[in-house]
């Protein structure tokens, strides 16, 4: 039920079934940079919203905002991603300017 938010820089992206996956470098309060590793919904799912292999590359720094792994796991089940452009996208792949 817990929803947060991280930012950070994109370090990966897997394109493939069952979940997309994005890898954000999250630096913490105190400067370290851990890797997070979010997930949405399936590819097919976010071409059919407007998605593609293109809108988010390595290098990008973006928002995500969703629900965290559990046990302190950096995890997070993308609900939300903000582009550095302002674009927001859903977890449905839906995307809003």
């Amino acid at each position: 039920d817990e929803t947060i938010e991280i930012e950070g820089e994109v370090t990966e992206v897997w394109w493939s079934n069952p979940h997309v996956r994005i890898y954000l470098a999250v630096a913490d309060e105190s400067g370290e940079v851990a890797i997070w590793d979010t997930h949405s919904a399936s590819p097919n799912l976010l071409r059919r919203g407007g998605w593609t292999r293109e809108l988010i590359q390595v290098g990008d720094h973006i928002i995500m905002t969703g629900n965290p792994g559990r046990d302190g796991e950096k995890q997070l089940f993308i609900q939300r991603i903000t582009l550095p452009d302002g674009t927001t996208l859903n977890r449905f792949g839906y995307m809003n300017n």
